[in-house]
């Protein structure tokens, strides 16, 4: 056997693994960054109000995170194939999703969040309703733009996905020290970071324009309205809810199965084609029946 020193090869892998560690030292220092900041500015409290809104962050993504790992293949094989039909489906798809699973468990945190973290904690930091309440949120706007990440990964030309959008993800660190610096409240960096992941979506839309030959408009109607439409009717009912009763238990108990049927049911019928509403109903009825057969 003969070694063989691939330049171009070598250049390539290089090239992504750079870029790619380019991208997480953005993520580490806007996590770490405005963590230190409110720690400077406001004290050790507000850290751990924040630390706890991230713990319930984190264990609701990994959820979601393991709907996409089992998709993530799918579209870079479809890319690899030159199947971009596929990949385009398989991208707006997952986002839709990734978001309604996100929704589903979400928005009974959002609404109950005091109750949850007074059952939870035996003293509620203060800020922390607020802080998860927020942190769902951006939860919700980062799962939609995970299997349109993946896709333009599949090309393996970072260098302009990571040129466009970490700089502007970054922002979130100076911007959040201005804020703090004249003043504004210790919330304002979450409210920040929202806008920023808002912008960071039609941004990565345009990427995928750019790298893949997904249509803008093809996203928007296809993920974008369903999304929106959902959430819309899905709300309804959870709200008033808290409006018309008070706060206990049972109301939690209420809250979160009518706050599960009402996500479904505006998602299968507002949300999804009839081919994926099709789809859904069939692989839970052969599931269900797989688990009646037990």
């Amino acid at each position: 056997t003969k070694l063989i020193f691939d330049k171009s090869i070598f250049k390539e892998m290089f090239g992504f693994s750079g870029w790619s560690f380019f991208n997480n030292t953005s993520f580490i220092l806007n996590n770490q960054g405005v963590s230190m900041l409110m720690n400077v500015f406001f004290g050790v409290t507000v850290n751990a109000a924040r630390g706890i809104a991230i713990q319930v962050e984190n264990a609701v993504l990994q959820f979601v995170n393991n709907f996409t790992t089992a998709l993530n293949p799918q579209i870079t094989k479809s890319y690899a194939n030159g199947d971009l039909d596929s990949m385009y489906k398989l991208v707006c798809r997952g986002a839709k999703f990734s978001f309604f699973s996100m929704l589903i468990l979400s928005l009974p945190i959002i609404l109950e969040a005091n109750q949850i973290l007074s059952i939870w904690l035996t003293k509620v930091p203060e800020h922390t309703v607020i802080f998860v309440q927020l942190s769902m949120i951006m939860g919700m706007c980062d799962c939609i733009g995970t299997t349109g990440y993946t896709a333009c990964m599949a090309t393996g030309k970072l260098k302009r996905y990571s040129l466009t959008l970490t700089p502007l993800i970054v922002l979130e660190f100076p911007l959040s020290w201005l804020l703090f610096y004249y003043g504004a409240s210790v919330e304002s960096s979450y409210y920040l970071y929202i806008l920023i992941k808002l912008l960071v979506l039609f941004v990565r839309m345009y990427l995928m324009q750019r790298m893949i030959g997904l249509n803008c408009l093809m996203y928007i109607k296809g993920v974008f309205f369903p999304i929106v439409l959902t959430t819309l009717f899905s709300i309804i009912l959870p709200i008033l809810i808290i409006i018309f009763m008070d706060e206990d238990i049972l109301r939690f108990f209420i809250l979160l199965i009518v706050s599960a049927i009402s996500v479904i049911v505006s998602a299968l019928f507002l949300g999804m084609t009839r081919i994926e509403r099709n789809m859904i109903i069939q692989k839970s009825s052969n599931l269900f029946s797989k688990i009646i057969k037990r």
